[in-house]
């Protein structure tokens, strides 16, 4: 999707406030304890700042804060700044990158994530900057039984050495 108009964006810190609720609701957390939480972690937070944030009145979130959240509240930080998709009509919604630049939810979940560029960018130069062969991988996770029970990895009386 290139620049997108259809839609109001959605902005980053609108984003990052409502998945917080979302998640902290979820967690039972009291935005009291949210901010306990964050300041246990060195970021003087209280209710009152998380209230803010959650009801829009707080303007920006630090990338400083955008790590402690995720840290406290056990989420990667890529779903509290980029909202994952529920319905496939979603990775379409608009996302705002710069303030003349929003695209689709997918694509900048996508970017945010190493994975590809924007739409326009330079797959080559995006890619250049990270670890060699990291970005392209697709990791595929196994619970331990399951990864003994097909053969992946030894069971723990065989000293759990890799097959």
């Amino acid at each position: 999707m290139s620049p997108s108009r259809e839609a109001e964006p959605l902005q980053p810190v609108q984003a990052i406030a409502r998945r917080v609720k979302e998640i902290r609701l979820r967690r039972g957390l009291t935005a009291k304890q949210l901010g306990e939480l964050l300041t246990a972690r060195g970021i003087p937070w209280d209710r009152f700042t998380v209230a803010n944030l959650e009801n829009g009145k707080r303007q920006n979130v630090s990338v400083t804060e955008l790590l402690a959240l995720g840290d406290v509240l056990n989420v990667a930080p890529v779903d509290l700044l980029v909202p994952p998709e529920r319905r496939p009509i979603d990775e379409q919604d608009p996302y705002q990158v710069t303030p003349d630049r929003a695209y689709g939810r997918w694509e900048v979940r996508q970017w945010v994530r190493g994975i590809q560029p924007l739409p326009g960018a330079d797959a080559e130069e995006f890619h250049a900057e990270g670890p060699p062969g990291e970005y392209g991988q697709t990791w595929l996770l196994i619970p331990a039984k399951s990864a003994v029970d097909i053969g992946l990895i030894a069971s723990e009386e065989d000293d759990g050495k890799r097959l």
